[in-house]
């Protein structure tokens, strides 16, 4: 399973926050998303009211493609799936009330997620927290569910998302008339989302 270094992403962050961003979703899920984090890093949670879920465009570049993921209802970047990471847990299709259920695990490690993180987190003694590395949990899942009216007309969707991670901070060195110790720490965090189509997408 994918793991984040610290030192790799600095300067991808560096360069996806140095200039302003005009980021927009066209039919997007629409809810509240929030980050958490407790552990040897924590922060209050962060909770972002009207924010929206789908397909991701940049309009500073050309409207291009940046990916599926969140956005602030200001239009900034919370969290992008990584496709290369994607896993397909259970998906049943209703024929009789044309609606379906579909359950995977998706990856929303990315450069924005981690930023926010960085921003935030705090050590036990409130300074500023020294993060090692952060990974995705394997129980990580997100709900889809899809309603139809019959022939697939008038579609109706909602999205549930939790993507959680952990991470460990770096190692503090401590030392005594008999001796010395390294100490390291871990943490825990977690991406929510739950959003209607408003309107629908389709």
């Amino acid at each position: 399973m994918k793991m984040v270094k610290m030192s790799v992403m600095a300067a991808a962050i560096a360069l996806s926050t140095s200039a302003a961003q005009a980021y927009y979703i066209d039919g997007a899920y629409v809810g509240t998303a929030a980050v958490s984090l407790s552990g040897a890093c924590s922060f209050k949670k962060q909770t972002y009211t009207d924010a929206q879920f789908g397909s991701i465009y940049d309009e500073n570049d050309g409207d291009s493609y940046v990916g599926w993921g969140l956005l602030t209802s200001e239009n900034q970047l919370i969290a992008v799936y990584q496709q290369e990471s994607y896993s397909y847990i259970l998906y049943k299709w209703t024929a009789s009330s044309w609606n379906g259920v579909g359950t995977y695990y998706e990856d929303y490690l990315s450069e924005p997620l981690v930023s926010i993180i960085n921003s935030y987190a705090k050590d036990k003694n409130n300074a500023e927290c020294d993060i090692e590395n952060i990974f995705p949990n394997a129980k990580s899942r997100i709900v889809y569910k899809d309603d139809y009216d019959p022939g697939y007309a008038n579609y109706k969707g909602s999205v549930s998302l939790k993507f959680a991670f952990d991470g460990f901070v770096d190692e503090t060195y401590a030392e005594d008339a008999k001796g010395y110790s390294y100490k390291g720490g871990a943490f825990s965090g977690k991406v929510t989302f739950k959003g209607k189509t408003v309107p629908p997408i389709f």
